[in-house]
C-alpha cells in the first residue's frame, strides 16, 4: 500500500514538472523581445529644461526618476546636468525612457 502511494506521488510530481516545463518553453518562444533595429532613440540639443522634462527639437520629454542619467563614459549623473545647449541621447524601451546620455556642451555661449 505504501509503495502505491509513493508511485502516485512520483507520477503527480512528474506531471507537474512536465506542465511547468512546457509552459516555460512556450513562454520563452512567445516572449516579445526588442529588435535592436527597431530600438528608438532621440538625439538632439537641449533647448529648454524644466524640473522633470527637457525640450529637444520643440518636443518635451518627461524624464522619470527611474531613468539612468549617464555621461558618455557611463558614469552616473543627476538632473542638474541638464543644461541648455548640451547634446543628449535619449533611449526608449517600449515607449518608456530608460536612459539618457548627456554629452558636453554643443553650443558656445
Amino acid at each position: 500500500m505504501r509503495i502505491k502511494q509513493i508511485i502516485i506521488i512520483f507520477i503527480i510530481a512528474f506531471f507537474v514538472i512536465g506542465v511547468l516545463g512546457i509552459h516555460d518553453s512556450y513562454a520563452r518562444k512567445t516572449a516579445k523581445t526588442v529588435n535592436p533595429s527597431k530600438a528608438r532613440t532621440v538625439e538632439g540639443i537641449i533647448e529648454y529644461t524644466g524640473k522633470d522634462f527637457i525640450t529637444i527639437k520643440g518636443k518635451n520629454y518627461y524624464i522619470p526618476n527611474s531613468a539612468q542619467l549617464l555621461n558618455p563614459s557611463g558614469g552616473k549623473l543627476d538632473k542638474s546636468a541638464f543644461q541648455n545647449g548640451r547634446k543628449v541621447t535619449i533611449f526608449f524601451k517600449h515607449n518608456n525612457i530608460t536612459s539618457v546620455v548627456i554629452h558636453e556642451k554643443a553650443l558656445a555661449e
